[in-house]
């Protein structure tokens, strides 16, 4: 029996794009209802774009559920194991303290990358 109240997403989202998104870049609702738009530095990551949408088109953008396994782009350097949070224009940064949680961690890396706009794999927590 589920507890009441518990509400499980899986899937996809589909909105439209308040601006350009890129793929691989992390969205956050956007004031207007049924709109998304790049996750800003310390914002709140819900999905992942899986594909480019032009602004004012719409999209799926895939939901971010706690474990998931997640492929997004870099700000900055990042090693395997460092907690990261959301960054500027939708990319991923490490945590100024790579090994402490703060409110703004959403994940933790699973892969190292080099650079910005690097790819990498990290799990949501």
């Amino acid at each position: 029996m589920a507890n009441q109240g518990v509400v499980h997403i899986r899937g996809t989202q589909r909105a439209t794009a308040s601006e350009n998104i890129a793929v691989n870049l992390l969205v956050e609702p956007h004031t207007t209802v049924g709109q998304v738009s790049l996750c800003p530095a310390n914002g709140c990551a819900v999905a992942v774009a899986y594909e480019a949408v032009a602004s004012g088109a719409l999209g799926d953008f895939q939901i971010i559920t706690k474990g998931d396994l997640v492929y997004s782009l870099s700000s900055a350097s990042i090693a395997a194991g460092d907690y990261v949070m959301p960054a500027a224009s939708g990319q991923l940064a490490p945590e100024t303290s790579v090994t402490t949680k703060t409110a703004f961690t959403c994940g933790v890396a699973l892969s190292a990358c080099t650079g910005a706009a690097a790819g990498v794999y990290w799990m949501a927590i």
